[in-house]
């Protein structure tokens, strides 16, 4: 009965049912302990996975940890019977080890459960290889958060191989086991670029699903949504815009279906795709409903934490981010604040009890609070906000370099961004440097991941550079990130071609700055088609950066290389783009600076839309 509350989510019922339970064992257990001992072993397992999905973590670890101790003294007298049993455990408490970041322990505890399940497979392989599978696939998630790309990949993949062995005899029983690894794989490879392998995996673990749904929808469907969203995700990360908006409305109508017969279970999914469909929404600057469908998430997730909150509270502070940041980048600066407070006392909060989860929260939520502060120019705010934020992610480093070093790059480069609007040259220099060598030393190791961070900090460090007339070092940094850039946007135009184009835009601005008037002409002529050519096909995402290039092209043409007829139309055209994007504070200045290039070149303004 508790099996079935707990899967229900009807978590209050199946606590106190497996707390009865174990009572009752425990007492027979006292008179009888070969019989029942494994029967408390196995209701103690049960209720810490209970207890491990309300982030219960204390007492989910105490119980895991009491029926592992059971189990390997039952193994001691009886390997055959009980070593299954102790591997299981081990796997149990290493992922909710994982989700605490403890990552020694919780390899050591995967790695003892795969080679017992190993052992157990050389002698009975139909039994225990789809378990060696299992723990494969829980290892390569641990390894995937570590950034230890190669040996995820490789388990993942030998896990593949031993459920398509199995399915192939049993394909009723193993090909959603085989489903689950494609898309698991397919997670990795979309973490990596290997956009083509990635989305092949996703769609055929989705055929697979839709396959399975089509005999048995209640058990299928939320694989099948589950997988829509994922390669959704991919797809909006290829500016595939058109797809992954049906792939995710596709999935929440599916949660919503599922939702509505069975709200315990469904209502968190529903939110978790409302707030993915709102996060591609806002990157296509469609505001209104990015809005709707953030507030819609907040409400549903408001309501599930106010029954349980350790499980919930965590998704109403990323939502809350999530909002702040759509509701930064439209100036309401208010809200903005407001939610990304409220986000970051809860995430304290929760720190407070679990470091380890939480605290990576928090220095994200600093950060982002500091990114707004610093538009608002609470430049003493946001700076204490960037330096706690990096004080936390230096200390998570510290510990484990492969999963937090990213981060603390990340926050080098934005607290060098305030440093240098302040003109604190020396100290966003050296937060630039230290960000980039960071950055190129993660490219070593993993360039697919790690290159598009190079070239954004040197993209950085030469804007700084620049402003310092230290234009040798500028070009340099200019060229080296414009050669990155072309190079993977050659593997991958849909998602690198924006910043190639913003790349030939600064480095025009610079080469303009020094009278290379040729060579400025060209890279922002370059540039415009770029965008245009991006803006064909998605017109929210990309207009803005069109206008972007025709200001300065316009501004070009009327002070660089004079001809009025350019700078005119190209600054009218800015003007007739802002009409459908006058919500968006940085088309509205490249508006105002049109305006000012009409009246520098003698036009009318009061005939101008």
């Amino acid at each position: 009965m508790a099996n079935l509350q707990s899967d229900q989510n009807n978590v209050e019922s199946a606590q106190a049912n497996y707390e009865e339970a174990l009572q009752s064992y425990r007492d027979l257990a006292a008179e009888n302990p070969r019989t029942y001992l494994p029967d408390v072993a196995t209701t103690l397992n049960n209720l810490a996975n209970l207890q491990k999905d309300q982030n219960n973590v204390e007492n989910a670890q105490a119980n895991y940890e009491e029926a592992l101790e059971i189990r390997r003294d039952l193994a001691a007298e009886n390997p055959r019977t009980y070593l299954p049993d102790v591997a299981m455990t081990l796997s149990n408490l290493a992922i909710l080890q994982k989700a605490q970041n403890n990552v020694e322990s919780a390899q050591a505890n995967c790695e003892e459960a795969l080679q017992i399940c190993r052992d157990l497979a050389a002698e009975n392989p139909r039994i225990y290889l789809p378990d060696v599978a299992t723990t494969l696939n829980n290892l390569a998630i641990l390894q995937k958060a570590q950034n230890n790309v190669e040996n995820a990949q490789a388990n993942y993949e030998e896990a593949l191989e031993i459920r398509r062995d199995l399915a192939a005899e049993n394909p009723r029983i193993y090909l959603p086991d085989v489903a689950t690894t494609l898309n698991n794989l397919a997670v990795l490879q979309s973490d990596q670029n290997n956009v083509e392998s990635a989305q092949a995996n996703y769609e055929e673990a989705l055929e697979i699903r839709r396959d399975l749904a089509a005999e048995n929808p209640r058990t299928y469907l939320p694989g099948v949504a589950m997988t829509l969203n994922n390669l959704a995700i991919l797809q909006k990360a290829q500016n595939n815009v058109e797809n992954a908006q049906a792939n995710y409305e596709e999935a929440l109508q599916s949660y919503r279906d599922l939702a509505a017969e069975n709200p315990r279970t469904y209502l968190p999914d529903v939110a978790t795709t409302l707030n993915n469909l709102a996060n591609l929404q806002k990157a296509q600057n469609n505001v209104e409903s990015a809005q709707a469908n953030y507030e819609e998430a907040l409400e549903i997730r408001r309501d599930l934490a106010a029954e349980n909150p350790r499980t919930y509270l965590p998704g109403v502070a990323m939502t809350l981010n999530n909002l702040a940041i759509l509701q930064s980048d439209q100036n309401n600066v208010e809200s903005a604040q407001a939610n990304y407070e409220e986000a970051l006392e809860i995430r304290r909060d929760l720190a407070a009890e679990n470091p380890r989860t939480y605290l990576p929260d928090v220095a994200m939520t600093l950060n982002n609070l500091a990114i707004l502060q610093k538009a608002q120019n609470n430049v003493e705010s946001a700076q204490a906000n960037y330096e706690e934020a990096l004080e936390i992610r230096r200390d998570l480093a510290a510990e484990n370099p492969r999963t937090y070093l990213p981060d603390v790059a990340m926050t080098l480069n934005n607290l060098a961004i305030l440093q240098s609007d302040q003109n604190d040259v020396e100290s966003a220099q050296a937060n630039y440097e230290e960000a980039l060598q960071s950055y190129r030393d993660l490219a070593a190791e993993n360039p697919r991941i790690y290159l598009p961070d190079v070239a954004m900090t040197l993209n950085n460090l030469a804007v700084l550079q620049s402003d310092q007339n230290n234009v040798e070092s500028a070009q340099a940094n200019y060229e080296e990130a414009l050669e990155i850039r072309r190079d993977l946007a050659t593997e991958n135009p849909r998602t690198y071609l924006p910043d190639v184009a913003a790349t030939l835009n600064n480095l025009a601005n610079l080469q303009k700055a020094q009278n290379n008037v040729e060579s400025a002409q060209a890279n922002y002529e370059e540039a415009l088609e770029i965008r245009r050519d991006l803006a064909a096909e998605n017109p929210r995402t990309y207009l803005p950066d069109v206008a972007k290039t025709l200001i300065n092209l316009s501004i070009f043409y009327l002070q660089a290389v004079p001809d009025t007829d350019r700078s005119v139309g190209m600054a009218v055209e800015v003007l007739e783009i802002f009409q459908d994007f006058q919500e968006i504070p940085i088309v509205v200045r490249y508006a105002e600076t049109a305006v000012r290039v009409l009246q520098a070149n003698g036009v009318d303004i009061s005939q101008q839309p």
